[in-house]
């Protein structure tokens, strides 16, 4: 059973000490095992779900000073007090809560100190997993929320109506009684072999009435 500062060594650069360990509580999130990771020049404090209360404790007694905070209970007001992140000072915050939640976590106010010491915070409801690796000198967050797609609307054009060319009815009129007539229809005139030709409007006899 672990114990207030049990030291594990996962590997040579790698220490786990228990800051807070104590099963006889009244408050069961007090019973929460809370862990300082540290590989070389990074850490983790790892808070569960631990009270205010426990974290005066543990703030007053360890170095609590972080690069990456999993803050206490959800992001709720019974966690992450003010002069507790003060001691922090965390780059790194993750608030683990589901989205649309009862219970209203994380709390603006919580938000707001994570954000005033200059972390940058990442949250479960809208980051999914979220993954920290770290080489013991640099670190970097990933996410496993997919980025929405934005799909492009497209607007299909009406299709263009057929332009419907008016129909010139062909000229049927044939009788005339002079060329001044003739031309309002046939301007040249016609030929011998038209349906309009008159030989007496052909004065010159060359197959071709009315002609200018």
């Amino acid at each position: 059973m672990p114990k207030t500062l049990d030291t594990y060594k996962l590997d040579p650069q790698m220490k786990v000490q228990v800051l807070h360990a104590n099963e006889n509580v009244e408050d069961n999130n007090d019973a929460s095992i809370v862990l300082k990771l540290t590989y070389n020049k990074v850490s983790f404090l790892l808070m569960g779900d631990a009270s205010t209360e426990i974290e005066d404790q543990i703030r007053k007694k360890y170095n609590v000073q972080t690069t990456v905070l999993k803050a206490g209970h959800h992001g709720s007001d019974t966690s992450s007090s003010s002069a507790f992140i003060s001691n922090v000072k965390p780059k790194v915050a993750i608030l683990s809560y589901g989205k649309e939640n009862s219970y209203g976590h994380p709390n603006s106010a919580v938000v707001s100190r994570l954000k005033n010491v200059g972390a940058k915070t990442y949250k479960t409801a809208t980051d999914c997993n979220i993954t920290v690796t770290t080489n013991g000198v640099k670190h970097s967050v990933s996410t496993a929320c997919a980025k929405p797609t934005t799909t492009k609307s497209t607007t299909t054009k009406p299709a263009a109506k057929p332009v419907t060319k008016p129909v010139t009815k062909p000229v049927t009129q044939t009788n005339f009684k002079n060329c001044t007539e003739l031309r309002k229809v046939y301007p040249s005139g016609v030929s011998s072999s038209h349906a309009a030709y008159q030989s007496k409007m052909d004065r010159d006899k060359d197959g071709w009435a009315c002609e200018k």
